[in-house]
């Protein structure tokens, strides 16, 4: 029944008819309290110097239950300055309510407080919402002065949970010595929850409170409160692009232009939308490929008179509130200049101890698999396209008067003639004036792929379609005005597999210094009773946590922590 009213909802909101609809407050209420979402994020820690990376793991819970969120499938991070100001976006691939990700802190950055935030595209509808938020203290140590806000020590701080713990083999470590630690549940539903486990050295003066999922929980917000408008839809199906067409001269209709999108490549998407009567448009974009280069294009004859504009909702964090910071005493500044060395020393031997991505799949072209293919370097090869229609691709021919060019695919029926427009691409980018192809060096094509048929996509019928394939897969766009929009999207996060320092052969690294401060960051923590999770000190001193977050399938909330110290 939720999904049922979710999808009545999406498509009144898709349509923008919320004025000509019976839908009333009363009803959006009560559709808001069966997918209200909650997010929360467990950061490895809340301070942290340039340089470095805080590391995360976000859980999107329906509220009503803190069950994982089914509805939406993007979540986004930001972290925000005191001016209001976003100094890091990011957007995350939510599966099942999952998902994760590290924020690198660059130089230019200022020392001081900030607030790191998690939300869904369906919070901004909300004047309350129960979006994430986290203070975050970022220093730099290259500036000449430092401010920061006040601590309160957090070590020995633990969190003892009596239904789940953590047993250490020992209490004191040597230097790049094996830690081994079990966790131990009488929950009979712990081996189905999802959970984050954080291993980090602490600076006692320098350190800040990380939230825990128990109170998260205790501080969720128990109603809700929409804005007078829904401008936002939840990312139900995906990543969604939307926009706005604008008539140039203000008469011209707006009303069902397709637009295009080409995100091209090796691996490419392409999509047509048509417009509704106000001229918006909302692409749902596939999760591969990740490329960010994008092209929207009006698809039209009359396509001059036309602007497109993408929209983009923003949360309004005017009303967030800082810690107060101070100038650091001369103490301070021993501590942070030790660690930020010892960042210094780590990121000069990065390429030792890189994390890793796994390999995208190549996602097929949306034609596939009716498509044939020619491989021009079978054939004898010629510099222009007019000698390779002629010579080399079967069933196409070309146009040209008073110096307007077409490309024709013959199919049985009409054999090309009166049949409609062929959907001519390169690289899966559209090529509506197609005169610039014939000024192409055609020996930079490795292939075309092409349908001689009747072609429906979206909403349009083509007469069938030819993609030329180049060897480098960068053929730049030679057409320009208002009517095509080219930019840079802000994709996904491609999922990290964070590297686990192995000293099993000593000898290996003996020559490799090891001052990591973080021993050990696993976002997908699987948690079975008798399991030992393993791993390595550094030869950094001092005071470790160890730091689980989660939750059960039920949606109970799991935070735990414990401590040891590595003494030589």
């Amino acid at each position: 029944m939720k999904k049922i009213i979710l999808f009545a909802l999406i498509s009144i909101c898709s349509a923008n008819v919320w004025a000509q609809t019976n839908i009333n407050l009363k009803a959006i209420k009560t559709f808001d309290s069966s997918i209200k979402e909650s997010i929360y994020v467990h950061i490895n820690n809340s301070t942290v110097l340039v340089g470095e990376s805080i590391f995360y793991k976000l859980y999107c819970l329906n509220s009503s239950n803190q069950n994982f969120s089914s509805i939406s499938k993007i979540a986004y991070v930001e972290i925000i300055d005191e001016s209001g100001n976003s100094i890091s976006k990011q957007k995350l691939l939510l599966k099942e309510g999952l998902a994760q990700g590290d924020v690198f802190i660059p130089t230019s950055i200022n020392s001081g407080a900030y607030k790191l935030v998690g939300y869904t595209n369906w919070m901004v509808n909300y004047e309350k919402s129960n979006r994430f938020e986290a203070d975050i203290t970022i220093i730099n140590p290259f500036q000449s002065k430092v401010v920061i806000p006040e601590f309160t020590s957090t070590i020995n701080s633990k969190i003892d949970n009596l239904d789940i713990q953590i047993k250490l083999d020992k209490k004191k470590y040597n230097n790049r010595e094996k830690v081994k630690l079990n966790i131990n549940s009488r929950l009979k539903n712990i081996n189905d929850g999802k959970y984050s486990l954080s291993v980090r050295r602490l600076n006692d003066s320098i350190e800040g409170k990380v939230v825990t999922t128990t109170e998260f929980l205790s501080n969720l917000k128990k109603t809700s409160i929409f804005n007078r408008s829904i401008n936002n839809l939840p990312e139900l199906r995906g990543e969604t692009v939307s926009g706005k067409l604008i008539a140039l001269d203000g008469i011209s209709s707006i009303n069902n232009k397709p637009i295009s999108l080409s995100i091209p490549g090796k691996s490419f998407t392409f999509k047509i939308v048509n417009t509704n009567t106000n001229g918006e448009f909302i692409f749902i974009l596939d999760e591969l490929p990740s490329n960010t280069n994008t092209i929207l294009q009006v698809i039209d004859d009359n396509r001059k008179a036309y602007k497109i504009e993408l929209t983009h909702q923003l949360f309004d964090f005017s009303n967030l509130e800082f810690q107060p910071t101070k100038e650091i005493s001369n103490e301070l500044k021993k501590i942070i200049e030790k660690r930020s060395i010892a960042n210094q020393i780590e990121n000069a031997y990065f390429s030792i101890k890189k994390d890793t991505i796994k390999d995208q799949l190549i996602n097929k072209a949306f034609y596939a698999p009716l498509e044939k293919t020619i491989f021009l370097d079978d054939y004898t090869r010629f510099s222009s396209l007019k000698e390779t229609i002629t010579e080399i691709l079967p069933n196409t021919f070309f146009k040209e008067k008073d110096g307007i060019y077409t490309i024709n695919l013959r199919d049985k029926v009409s054999n090309g003639v009166d049949s409609g427009y062929t959907l001519v691409m390169v690289d899966g980018l559209l090529i509506q004036n197609v005169k610039e192809l014939f000024e192409y060096n055609t020996k930079n094509i490795d292939k075309v792929e092409y349908i001689t048929e009747k072609y429906v996509y979206g909403p349009k019928i083509f007469n069938g379609i030819i993609n030329f394939i180049t060897k480098e897969f960068n053929y730049e766009l030679k057409e320009s005005g208002d009517y095509i929009l080219k930019t840079q999207l802000q994709r996904p996060l491609t999922k990290k597999y964070y590297y686990n320092q192995d000293y099993s052969d000593p000898s290996k690294y003996e020559r490799i210094p090891d001052y990591r401060y973080q021993l050990l960051w696993n976002p997908d923590l699987i948690i079975e009773n008798e399991k030992t999770i393993s791993f390595y000190t550094s030869d950094i001193k001092g005071q470790f946590e160890i730091s689980i977050e989660g939750f059960t399938s039920d949606g109970k909330p799991i935070s735990i922590k414990e401590y040891f110290e590595v003494v030589d």
